[in-house]
């Protein structure tokens, strides 16, 4: 009797829902493009509605030109002139960045293959105790900004958010845009997960392109109902340094995988690696020979559900380092 007791008043004292968090809808989404012309644009949408936290994209392959063997020949396949994250267009859209726009620019002779995500998130939580919560998603943009190095430290995402949707839009001065413009070494946030900064080298353009960057920032708390407050749990991986071996003189890549852990989806990742020195193909007969050439490209990145493989190309004769970096979200609040 005094046991029975005691479990009443503690049910008294402790609300029904104390324990009752809730499950994010996190998802991802893909799509393959094949580049049979020079330039393609392609969108991959959330469901309408939702929210992106993050878009990228994967050389995988091209053709093969017997006239040019050497080690840079996917790097510099296709050029990737913008991945940037977009209001949708669907019925049920809500104004909300669920999609992601890509530009690539083909350099290769022959055909080449591409691989693109976006990872989204549910505008609400999973119901639980009859109700659910809505996510806070503020947009930001900047417009027409110099090309070169840019982060966003005079529009930091405020405190207790985290900084998502990262992206690039590059403007060149003319309509077709020359061979190897857009070469990303710097595509990262901070360690306070509240900034992000890009190095895009654009002096392939001869002229003074500029570059819109796009960045989100997601409320750690949600929209109180059902008379409760919850937050999302999210942390910052740390950035890994990984060193790059030399990929020889035949075409390679190294994958590197950072992962997040049980109970934490990679939601939103970033690398950065020095812009290290250019170069000449020794091989006077490539069509774009006059244009210099960096060693290390980022080729791309595919996302898994606890990790990002990044992947990359090594041309030098040395290793060179890269560093990854991911955001770590809880896929249930507190």
């Amino acid at each position: 009797m005094l046991l029975g007791a005691l479990i009443a008043a503690f049910a008294l004292v402790i609300p029904t829902s104390a324990f009752a968090s809730h499950d994010l809808g996190i998802y991802k989404v893909e799509k393959h493009l094949d580049l049979d012309s020079d330039e393609i644009s392609a969108t991959v949408s959330c469901t309408p509605g939702d929210y992106a936290l993050d878009g990228m994209w994967r050389i995988d392959h091209a053709d093969q030109d017997d006239d040019d063997i050497y080690s840079t020949t996917l790097g510099r396949a296709v050029d990737v002139v913008s991945a940037y994250p977009s209001i949708g267009n669907g019925p049920s859209s809500s104004g909300h960045r669920d999609a992601y726009n890509f530009t690539f620019e083909k350099n290769a002779i022959g055909r080449a293959q591409v691989k693109m995500w976006v990872v989204c998130i549910g505008q609400n939580t999973h119901q639980t105790n009859g109700h659910s919560h809505a996510l806070t998603v503020t947009p930001h943009q900047s417009l027409a900004t110099p090309a070169g190095a840019f982060d966003t430290t005079a529009t930091p995402c405020p405190t207790n958010t985290f900084i998502s949707t990262p992206g690039f839009n590059i403007n060149p001065t003319t309509g077709d845009p020359n061979p190897l413009l857009g070469h990303v070494s710097t595509d990262i946030m901070s360690s306070n997960m509240r900034n992000w900064s890009w190095y895009i080298d654009t002096s392939q353009d001869g002229g003074a392109p500029t570059i819109d960057y796009y960045w989100s920032c997601v409320s750690r708390k949600l929209v109180a109902n059902g008379g409760e407050n919850h937050k999302l749990v999210y942390r910052h991986d740390g950035q890994t340094t990984t060193a790059i071996n030399p990929t020889g003189s035949n075409e390679g890549w190294q994958t590197v995988r950072q992962s997040c852990g049980a109970a934490y989806k990679a939601v939103v990742a970033g690398f950065t690696f020095p812009f290290v020195n250019t170069f000449h193909d020794p091989n006077p007969d490539f069509p774009f020979a006059s244009y210099p050439e960096p060693f290390l490209w980022f080729l791309g990145m595919d996302p898994q559900p606890k990790s990002r493989d990044f992947r990359f190309d090594n041309a030098d004769s040395v290793a060179h380092n890269v560093t990854t970096d991911l955001i770590c979200l809880n896929y249930r609040t507190t």
